[in-house]
């Protein structure tokens, strides 16, 4: 089962105890249901997009889907998943994306002791951003940059570092 978050709104400045954040989700490709929450630490609120009963059975049927997922492990405990889980790794990712194009405009992203670093580039010409690359590499082996990485193994190394 496919799901999807479109018109993804993060609003921080209310993010209390939880993310704020709107969003509308698509199961299999077609428009189910609205998502929200507040940000005051409770569950997230849906809202099916019509009052069809095909409506109804894709939401019933991806919240079913995201009940059976295999349980989260930490600090050794489990924690069932359920359609919560699901939206928050979805929100999770789309914020990790937003974070990465910020920092690295103008800007090398490394990653260096499992630290996150940045380093403004005096001259953020794209032309120039190749060859500052090549050579921040050259002068520290280490680090794992960001910038030339794909997007999906630079999120996977933000959510390690951040």
């Amino acid at each position: 089962m496919k799901v999807e978050l479109k018109n993804i709104k993060i609003v921080q400045a209310l993010s209390e105890e939880t993310l704020c954040f709107t969003a509308v989700a698509y199961v299999d490709g077609k428009k189910t249901f609205y998502v929200s929450n507040r940000g005051h630490g409770g569950c997230h609120e849906y809202t099916e997009v019509d009052c069809k009963a095909e409506t109804r059975a894709r939401f019933d049927a991806v919240d079913a889907w995201a009940k059976s997922l295999p349980p989260e492990h930490h600090n050794g405990m489990e924690f069932p998943r359920d359609l919560d889980c699901v939206i928050d790794d979805l929100v999770i990712e789309h914020e990790l994306r937003q974070i990465l194009k910020r920092m690295t405009k103008g800007k090398i992203a490394f990653i260096r002791n499992n630290k996150l670093w940045t380093q403004t580039l005096r001259n953020p010409d794209p032309n120039y951003m190749g060859f500052a690359i090549e050579t921040f590499k050259a002068k520290n082996p280490e680090a794992q940059v960001l910038n030339d990485m794909p997007e999906e193994d630079a999120i996977a190394l933000l959510k390690v570092a951040a």
